[in-house]
């Protein structure tokens, strides 16, 4: 599985005009984009179209989530957001669909250390306007 992280202003700066992401997130935080299923080289996508999210299923985890895992995008609630990865990702994962989103936030609170802080130790600040190439 992949544990995906997001830099709003970075994932924003790339629609703008559909994102919105101040003042609903802590500055200077990653959030959850994603926990996706992986086989090597091949992400499946959509397992099963007929299991849609059910909220109540998740209901003990909605305020961890729109902490930890909110929608960067002005048209799309928290709850669409999850709907949708759980569609097309959690299907995949052999969890239920409180144990998909239960080992996300699990995942999120490693981040014991600043993540920040570690990536600038490395040389990279998170920043809407530098890229940074992988190699």
């Amino acid at each position: 599985m992949y544990f995906v992280q997001q830099w709003a202003p970075s994932y924003c700066s790339t629609a703008p005009h559909e994102c919105e992401y101040e003042p609903r997130l802590p500055p200077n935080n990653f959030t959850i984009r994603g926990l996706w299923p992986s086989y090597e080289e091949w992400r499946p996508e959509y397992c099963n179209i007929s299991d849609r999210l059910d909220p109540g299923q998740i209901q003990d985890l909605v305020k961890p989530l729109n902490q930890s895992w909110p929608s960067l995008l002005r048209n799309e609630t928290n709850l669409e957001l999850w709907s949708h990865e759980w569609s097309k990702h959690g299907t995949c994962s052999n969890l239920s669909q409180h144990g998909y989103f239960a080992a996300a936030l699990a995942l999120d609170k490693l981040k014991l250390t600043n993540l920040t802080k570690i990536l600038a130790d490395g040389g990279v600040v998170p920043s809407d306007e530098k890229t940074y190439t992988l190699g």
